[in-house]
């Protein structure tokens, strides 16, 4: 058994709505032996992944699959499952997979969701090699592929911080998407976008972060509004950080010049002590000395001068409701004095409930970084306090109501996909909107040419979704694209499949008849948004088909007015476009608006049916985005003399590509 090809589908796809690694399995000389054949082979599985009894599979209930594996299974539905649960014991659980034969004998497609694409692709390495030696009866040490997973799944990890805050925004239907492998993640859409990182913002300004950055220059603008601090002092040497211990008074505590906050500092009685801390500490050579503080250290949480939450730096109960209100003003007045619209200030005191100065408390750090990891802690649960901070600052980022979102539109099918697209990318810029395209003939960002080639891929269409600058998208999406990389989204508000009735890119990825190329066609139309739109057309029966799967509403087009899918569409009062007379007609139940006759759209009276059908599908998407219609007529007469957008960086009247893909 072998792996020929592993392939990573990042957006939805035909198994999930979720992030899956596909593998090619070939059975080889497996092709033919179950596992109930193979003596011994399930013994030795159980024995070294006992945990698999908690997988209910088909069967449906704990310990389903052991049933399965001892009445007989093939290899490819028992490395999917290793898979899956090689991922859970490494700390990133996951449920999903699938084992399905394809046209090929002995070749099986497995499906399993990942959360860490690195983890994934090693469980997956590893699940076959551990399958192999079951199979073999070799020995096979699970203890340290374990401690190699778990070390891998911990360097891959958002921090607890950043955790939190993409939990918070999934709940609000926020798209989140991570940039690279730390901790920076978007939140958002194009122009509607957002980035945090281990709970900083974008909004986080420069000059505040410079000075909290300097624990000296800090502290004399807290300590001269009033802000009870601590005697400090800046040393440049371990000596020098003793006669400043000395000075100040014993006990002393040393932190880092750069202000970092101090988590969990201790009282520094003897010369050895200090030296050596001062070591550990010293920054570009040098360090704060500062008196210690008795009490307990606690992490005031300031967003948009309101204090969010208050709470010791070891996981606990949140505190903010027993705050003094002495201390809250201490918070605000700090952040405001640094200039920072998000701030964490810790304190160190014996309670939150009295004052500072009542008690020889003070504060000891800001720090720009809204860090909630020391109120997180090391367990998997996010403590309340955590999760409350998180989605406070998601609510500030975003305000109520609103979801990060940009209008996407996707446009599949198999003739006239690409013309479609550029043709609701026109209509959609008539509005003044910056509209990103990805299609065939190139990704677009309004006026301009950002990539040349065939760009109805998932990446052009992610790049075009991280663009600060793009107000609304169109992606043209290819079916070899769904198929070895998903969507490049993860819902639309609008869908529109073209036609299906004489599948292209047959034989991709063992797609090798119509019915299977449904479910590729379909994974625009399965993500839909409830408040969006799939556009159909009515005389293709596999497209009208997917009608109930839109969670949204559904337009369907035809060039055949009097179709009965259309008509029928029509009675329960819902939206249809159509031709009628020579003249195109977007219709919702009995009311009709007629855009006017063919000639004067930019279409001859002689118009293919196909050509027709663009128009309609394209009208009927942006009508749902409230293109107004003189706009839609305007768009559609127009879009005989549209031009193409220049390449970045050239200057020049562009060409206007003809045809459709």
């Amino acid at each position: 058994m072998r792996i020929l090809e592993t392939l990573t589908l990042r957006g939805p796809n035909i198994w999930s709505r979720r992030t899956v690694l596909e593998a090619w399995v070939d059975l080889e000389e497996l092709a033919e032996r179950p596992s109930d054949s193979i003596p011994g082979f399930a013994d030795r599985l159980l024995g070294w992944l006992p945990s698999l009894v908690e997988h209910r599979c088909s069967v449906g209930e704990r310990g389903g699959f052991i049933q399965r594996l001892r009445d007989g299974t093939y290899p490819a539905h028992i490395l999917e499952h290793v898979t899956l649960e090689l991922q859970c014991l490494a700390g990133t659980p996951v449920g999903f997979g699938k084992a399905r034969e394809t046209s090929r004998p002995g070749l099986y497609k497995v499906a399993v969701r990942y959360r860490e694409e690195l983890v994934a692709r090693e469980a997956l390495r590893s699940a076959l090699a551990l399958v192999l030696a079951a199979v073999r009866a070799e020995p096979f040490d699970v203890e340290a592929l374990l401690l190699r997973l778990r070390a891998l799944a911990e360097r891959c990890r958002l921090d607890p911080a950043t955790k939190a805050l993409v939990a918070a925004a999934e709940t609000r239907g926020i798209p989140t998407r991570r940039l690279g492998t730390g901790s920076l993640v978007l939140l958002g859409h194009g122009a509607r976008q957002r980035r945090v990182c281990a709970a900083g913002t974008d909004r986080t300004g420069a000059i505040g972060e410079s000075i909290v950055r300097d624990a000296e220059l800090a502290r004399s603008f807290l300590g001269r509004v009033g802000i009870p601090v601590p005697e400090a002092r800046l040393v440049t040497h371990a000596s020098d950080a003793w006669a400043a211990a000395c000075e100040i008074g014993l006990p002393a505590s040393i932190r880092p010049a750069d202000g970092a906050a101090k988590d969990h500092d201790c009282p520094l009685q003897t010369r050895d002590e200090v030296e050596a801390a001062f070591r550990a500490a010293a920054s570009h050579g040098s360090a704060v000395v500062e008196r210690w503080l008795p009490g307990k250290r606690h992490r005031l949480l300031v967003i948009d001068d309101r204090l969010v939450a208050a709470a010791p730096l070891e996981p606990g109960t949140d505190l903010t409701s027993a705050l003094d209100p002495s201390l809250k003003a201490h918070a605000l007045l700090a952040a405001r004095v640094v200039g920072l619209d998000a701030a964490a200030i810790d304190i160190a005191a014996q309670s939150l409930s009295r004052p500072l100065e009542e008690q020889g408390g003070a504060l000891v750090a800001v720090s720009a970084s809204l860090d909630l990891e020391p109120l997180a802690g090391p367990s998997a649960q996010t403590p309340p306090v955590a999760k409350g901070v998180a989605e406070t600052i998601v609510e500030e980022l975003f305000g109520p109501g609103e979801d990060g979102r940009i209008p996407v539109v996707s446009v599949t099918g198999t003739r006239g996909k690409t013309r479609v697209a550029r043709l609701v990318a026109h209509l959609l810029r008539s509005t003044g909107r910056v509209v990103g395209l990805a299609c065939s003939e190139g990704a677009f960002a309004g006026d301009r040419r950002i990539a040349a080639g065939d760009c109805a891929r998932a990446e052009p269409a992610r790049a075009l979704l991280l663009n600060p600058s793009v107000e609304a998208a169109v992606f043209e999406s290819g079916a070899e694209s769904i198929l070895r990389e998903g969507l490049g989204f993860d819902r639309c508000q609008v869908a529109i499949v073209t036609n299906l009735g004489e599948p292209d890119h047959l034989g991709t990825c063992f797609i090798d008849s119509a019915e299977k190329m449904f479910s590729v066609k379909r994974c625009g139309v399965d993500v839909v948004l409830p408040s969006g739109l799939a556009v159909l057309k009515a005389d293709d029966p596999l497209v009208a088909e997917m009608a109930e799967l839109s969670a949204g509403a559904v337009t369907f087009f035809a060039v055949d007015g009097e179709h009965p899918v259309l008509c029928r569409h029509r009675e329960q009062g819902k939206r249809a476009a159509f031709l009628r007379a020579g003249r195109l007609i977007l219709a919702e139940g009995p009311a009709e608006n007629d855009l006017g006759p063919l000639e004067a759209l930019g279409l001859a009276p002689q118009a293919r049916a196909f050509e027709i059908e663009n128009a309609l599908a394209a009208a009927a998407a942006v009508w749902w985005l409230r293109v107004p219609l003189d706009l839609i007529r305007e768009g559609l007469a127009s879009f005989q003399h549209d031009t193409t957008p220049r390449e970045a960086g050239r200057s020049g009247t562009a060409t206007s590509p003809r045809g459709a893909a």
